[in-house]
């Protein structure tokens, strides 16, 4: 219990001391909330088997069959391509402009379908660069209990040949974390 009320005690504390940023995250979360709402209640519509997606399938829905990345497997050297899947793909009144904020704090999935839009010039990436956590690793317990982690997948873009892994997804237009939802805001009203 005591465990409990410390933290709950030091997040409160941060509230306290960053409203604005409590602020930014409270609508950044709503307005990621509806929409992810407003696309499964859109797949819903036309499938109703919808579950849990990947970020390479989300993407499909947004893509019209294009290359996504390319997996560079490095043990074998082998490379295999992803392109998104044309069956998947929303109809027309759902393919409105895309916006993606991204900072440096996000990884994996998140950059994953960023990359997957940016490729293909489906979205407009807004923040900072990401973290550059795609690919995947292979970890190995060392006998003195200390790990050791080998890279055996890295993402390149099928379009453009950028490099992902441990670089990151760079923004189209810059924006700190403050600044970005307005400006992702901006950019859609100018598409629309």
């Amino acid at each position: 219990m005591r465990v409990d009320w410390e933290i709950a005690k030091r997040g409160w504390r941060r509230y306290a001391v960053y409203p604005w940023a409590t602020a930014a995250g409270v609508f950044t979360n709503t307005i990621f909330g509806f929409l992810q709402a407003y696309i499964l209640l859109a797949v819903y519509e036309h499938r109703t088997d919808v579950g849990g997606f990947d970020s390479d399938t989300i993407a499909a829905f947004f893509l019209n069959g294009e290359k996504m990345l390319n997996v560079i497997y490095r043990g074998g050297g082998a490379t295999v391509s992803t392109s998104a899947r044309k069956e998947w793909r929303l109809p027309d009144a759902y393919q409105l402009p895309l916006v993606i904020i991204l900072n440096d704090r996000g990884g994996s999935g998140p950059e994953v379908l960023a990359a997957d839009l940016k490729e293909n010039k489906r979205a407009t990436i807004v923040g900072g660069k990401s973290i550059g956590c795609m690919g995947a690793t292979s970890v190995t317990n060392m006998t003195d209990g200390s790990k050791l982690a080998v890279v055996t997948q890295e993402f390149v873009g099928a379009q453009t040949g950028t490099i992902y892994n441990n670089v990151g997804v760079v923004p189209d237009v810059a924006a700190d974390d403050v600044s970005a939802v307005d400006k992702a805001i901006e950019i859609l009203k100018q598409k629309m």
